[in-house]
C-alpha cells in the first residue's frame, strides 16, 4: 500500500504538480516577466509536461537503484558476521559474489537512467532547433538561448535524480530498522557517486544539445 501510495505520489508530482509550480510562478509578476525568464519558465513547462512520464520511471528506477545498492551492502555486513560465527569458507565467496553482481547491476542501472533522459532530449532536438530558430528571428541572442537550455536540461536531470535520492533516504531508515544495521555511510558514498554520474550526463548532454541547438539556429 505505501509502495503504491508514494509510486502514485511520484507520477502526480511529475504529472501534476510541477505544472501546477509552474503555473504559480507565473502569476509572480516580479519573477516571470523578465525577457530571458519568461521562456526559461514557458520552455520548462513544456518539457515538464512532455517528460513527466520519462521523468517519473527514472526517480522511481534511481530509488529502486540507490536501495537495493544499500541492500547489498547491509546483506552483506550481516554475512560478515554470520561469517565470524561460523568461519565457513563458501560464506566468505556468497558475500564476494553478491557485493560483485550487486554492484555491477547497480552500476548499469546508474547508467541507463542517465541515458533514458539523454536520449529523450535528443529525440526531441528538431522540433527545439525549430523553436529556438523561431526565438532568434525575433530578437532572442545565443547568449540568452544559453540562458533557456542550461537550466532546462539541469532541471530535467536533476529532479528526478534528487526525487529518487528522497525515496531512498526514506527507504534506507526502514531497512536500519528493520534489519539493525547503520548503513548510512556507504548510502551517502553510492548517493554521491550517482549524483556525480548524474552530473557528468548533465555536463556532456548539455554542451552537445547547446552545441545542436546553435547549429540548426545558424543554418
Amino acid at each position: 500500500m505505501i509502495l503504491l501510495t508514494v509510486t502514485m505520489g511520484t507520477y502526480l508530482l511529475f504529472t501534476q504538480f510541477s505544472v501546477l509550480l509552474l503555473q504559480l510562478i507565473r502569476k509572480r509578476t516580479g519573477i516571470y516577466y523578465d525577457r530571458t525568464k519568461m521562456l526559461v519558465y514557458a520552455q520548462l513547462g513544456y518539457k515538464m509536461k512532455d517528460n513527466a512520464r520519462v521523468l517519473f520511471i527514472v526517480s522511481i528506477l534511481s530509488a529502486v537503484i540507490l536501495t537495493a545498492s544499500s541492500a547489498v551492502y547491509m546483506l552483506a555486513v550481516a554475512g560478515q558476521y554470520q561469517e565470524m560465527k561460523t568461519q565457513y569458507d563458501n560464506v566468505r565467496e556468497v558475500i564476494a559474489l553478491t557485493m560483485f553482481i550487486g554492484l555491477f547491476l547497480s552500476l548499469l542501472f546508474f547508467i541507463a537512467s542517465g541515458s533514458m533522459i539523454y536520449f529523450k532530449l535528443f529525440t526531441e532536438l528538431q522540433e527545439d532547433r525549430e523553436q529556438f530558430k523561431a526565438l532568434t528571428r525575433i530578437g532572442v541572442t545565443l547568449e540568452e538561448i544559453r540562458k533557456i537550455v542550461v537550466p532546462q536540461v539541469g532541471v530535467i536531470f536533476i529532479a528526478p535524480c534528487l526525487i529518487g535520492i528522497v525515496h531512498a533516504l526514506v527507504a534506507m531508515k526502514a531497512l536500519d530498522n528493520l534489519l539493525h544495521l547503520s548503513n548510512w555511510l556507504y548510502s551517502f558514498v553510492v548517493i554521491g557517486v550517482y549524483m556525480a554520474m548524474q552530473t557528468v550526463y548533465f555536463v556532456v548532454a548539455c554542451r552537445g544539445y547547446m552545441k545542436s541547438v546553435l547549429r540548426g539556429t545558424a543554418s
